[in-house]
């Protein structure tokens, strides 16, 4: 009788050894799922200044040549780009940009145009030599495009400074 009862607590022994392993495997999946609940942090300012100044090049060129009208006093870039006004005119904004076109010698061409947080335009300079989440993610894009039968340089400067958000990544 003594051997059976010997036998019984062995069983018990390796029983309890298979339940704590099942309680760590239900333990991490728990910090698994939570970890993937509480989410990432997404930032797309790279990508919203590169698509801010690809948008603008492509609306002052009309194929290799600048678009005349760049250069009326009446151009409402916000209007003839398709831009929200209200977003780069708000009290802190998020974006800005900065059209140049100049000649082959360096001279202006027109007027400057810009939009949005003329700070970005310094911060800019900062965040080519400093990595940090305060200054804005910078864009510059650059074509060579015929105007009256000359080449002119149009440089445009786009910046986003939009902070992202944590996004849950559930399956």
């Amino acid at each position: 009788m003594i051997n059976l009862m010997n036998k019984k607590a062995a069983g018990e022994n390796i029983f309890s050894i298979w339940w704590v392993a099942i309680w760590i495997v239900i333990v991490a999946g728990f910090y698994v799922a939570m970890y993937m609940y509480s989410g990432v942090s997404i930032s797309v300012q790279n990508i919203e200044s590169d698509i801010l100044a690809e948008k603008i090049l492509s609306c002052v060129s009309e194929q290799d040549n600048l678009n005349q009208k760049v250069l009326q006093e009446n151009f409402d870039i916000y209007k003839e780009c398709g831009l929200s006004k209200n977003i780069f005119e708000k009290e802190k904004p998020d974006f800005y940009f900065d059209v140049l076109i100049s000649d082959e010698s360096g001279k202006l061409v027109g007027k400057e145009i810009s939009g949005g947080d003329i700070e970005f335009k310094i911060g800019c300079s900062i965040s080519n030599k400093v990595n940090s989440a305060n200054y804005p993610t910078c864009s510059e894009k650059q074509e060579k495009l015929w105007h009256n039968g000359q080449q002119v340089n149009v440089k445009v400067l786009a910046a986003s400074n939009q902070n992202g958000k944590r996004e849950a990544i559930g399956l």
